[in-house]
């Protein structure tokens, strides 16, 4: 748990979720404020150890990214924008994965069950 900087919310990270708390005392009634703020998956996968955890948040993101609708011309080149930065080598890289970790290794057994999910990318 960490504390925020400038007030002393707890405050707890959780998967993609970002969980901060305030607890306000009322007389005989005590309120607990949470407020969730999701944070990019960049951000979780660059915080990751597991190499495969890292590939399949970026995954998660380039799924939303590719399911996100551009309503205008300014929302079209941020979607293609982030689509370029996390999505473009994604299809390659998790080859390369796979290339360093072949099955039965248990890294490359996780590799393999993203392969569908995969497959909407480019190679």
């Amino acid at each position: 748990m960490a504390t925020g900087s400038s007030s002393s919310f707890p405050i707890h990270l959780i998967g993609r979720l970002t969980v901060i708390e305030r607890v306000h005392r009322l007389p005989r009634l005590g309120v607990l404020v949470i407020a969730v703020l999701l944070t990019g998956c960049a951000p979780v996968a660059a915080q990751s150890d597991d190499p495969v955890r890292a590939l399949e948040s970026r995954l998660e993101l380039c799924e939303h990214i590719a399911g996100e609708e551009p309503y205008d011309a300014q929302r079209r080149a941020a979607l293609a924008r982030a689509f370029q930065e996390n999505c473009v080598q994604l299809n390659s890289n998790w080859r390369a994965m796979l290339a360093q970790n072949p099955p039965p290794d248990p890294i490359g057994e996780q590799l393999q069950g993203l392969r569908p999910r995969l497959e909407q990318f480019p190679p």
